[in-house]
Order: structure tokens, then C-alpha cells, then sequence
């Protein structure tokens, strides 16, 4: 029941801190279809790449916390990655690579921070417990 309560948690978080900013400097509904479309990407994320991600942890019993910052960070990479390589190939992109990859890696880095703070709150829900666990038998 708790790792169902963190994959439904952890994507909302970074995406309601957004939404709150964006209330207040674009205005509500704007920020509402950018909620819409931020919590479809993010959950569509955390279903696709966050469940297998996850199960490999377990997996090879890595608990840390660390770890599923590092590993949230690069799931946050990937919408960014995908909008990327297509655009860069696309005819919009002549004579404007500067300009693409500038704004890419701006929008990058804020996937990265929504993504380590999704598996953060993930990790704190779920696997936390399990990490003290894992610490306890290494101990005796």
C-alpha cells in the first residue's frame, strides 16, 4: 500500500510547487494547463521508467537514499532528452542551435530537480523503512 502511495505522491510534489509559482506569474488558468500537462508527463514517467527503476533497486538491495536521487535525477532528464534529438534534427532548428540547446538545458535541470525531488518523496514513503531495516541486519 505504501509503494502505491508513493508512486502516487512523488511525481505530484515538484509538479504542485510549480504550479503554485506559475499561479502567480502567468496566472491560474495558464498554470492549470501546465499542471494538466506536467502531472500527465510526470506520472507517465514514474509508470514507464520509476516502476522498473524501483524493482532493480530492490533488486540489488540498494536502499539509499543517494541512489534514488541520482536515478530520480536522470528519469527527470528524460522528457528533456526525448524533446531534444528530434527537435535538433527538425528544420526548426537552422542556424538556432545555440538557442536550443540553451533553453534545453535550462528546462533540463529543472527535470533533474523535479525528478530527484519525486524519488526523494518516493524514497521517504517507500523504501526508508526498508533501508533502516537493511542497516539493522548489517549491524548484528
Amino acid at each position: 500500500m505504501r509503494t502505491i502511495l508513493g508512486f502516487l505522491a512523488a511525481p505530484i510534489v515538484p509538479i504542485f510547487f510549480i504550479f503554485l509559482v506559475q499561479v502567480f506569474t502567468i496566472g491560474y488558468s495558464e498554470a492549470l494547463t501546465l499542471l494538466l500537462t506536467l502531472t500527465s508527463i510526470g506520472y507517465a514517467i514514474a509508470i514507464i521508467f520509476g516502476i522498473p527503476m524501483h524493482v532493480a533497486l530492490k533488486y540489488k538491495k540498494i536502499f539509499t537514499m543517494q541512489a534514488y536521487i541520482y536515478f530520480g535525477a536522470i528519469l527527470g532528464l528524460i522528457p528533456y532528452a526525448i524533446l531534444f534529438v528530434p527537435t535538433y534534427f527538425s528544420s526548426v532548428n537552422e542556424g538556432h542551435f545555440f538557442l536550443l540547446f540553451k533553453n534545453t538545458v535550462g528546462f533540463s535541470l529543472l527535470g533533474a530537480g523535479c525528478g530527484m525531488v519525486s524519488s526523494f518523496v518516493f524514497w521517504f514513503f517507500v523504501v526508508r523503512d526498508s533501508a533502516q531495516l537493511e542497516k539493522s541486519k548489517i549491524n548484528f
